[in-house]
């Protein structure tokens, strides 16, 4: 009560500055960069979710290529999940600069990749 007193006079004798409004553009740019932001991070967490499958599979990826939604990566993913498992071919998917590695990629590709984990739906 004391405390509300003392601001209730501090504003009658104009010491307390107003706060500060932003304008409609303003409010609608910071919405934005949030919602940006959110799905920034949404997304990252899916890589990681799909990175961590892939280790469970002893598929070693992200240890060949910088960015496994990528190109290269995308591609090798979608074959995986069509339930291809041999590593020669899945490395040949490999565009633009991952193909400088082949012979690492097959290595990375070797895992074991289950029915059940080609299935398994992102995590909300």
């Amino acid at each position: 009560m004391k405390d509300a007193e003392w601001i209730a006079d501090l504003v009658r004798h104009g010491l307390v500055k107003a706060s500060y409004i932003p304008s409609r553009e303003q409010r609608e740019l910071r919405e934005m960069t949030r919602y940006r932001q959110e799905f920034i991070e949404e997304r990252t967490l899916e890589l990681n979710r799909i990175q961590s499958v892939l280790e469970v599979c002893n598929i070693k990826l992200g240890n060949v290529i910088t960015d496994i939604s990528g190109k290269s990566g995308m591609a090798i993913l979608r074959a995986i999940i069509s339930g291809e498992t041999n590593p020669v071919i899945l490395s040949n998917l490999a565009k633009g600069k991952a193909r400088n590695k082949l012979p690492e990629m097959c290595k990375a590709l070797e895992g074991r990749v289950l029915k059940h984990q080609r299935k398994m739906p992102a995590k909300k």
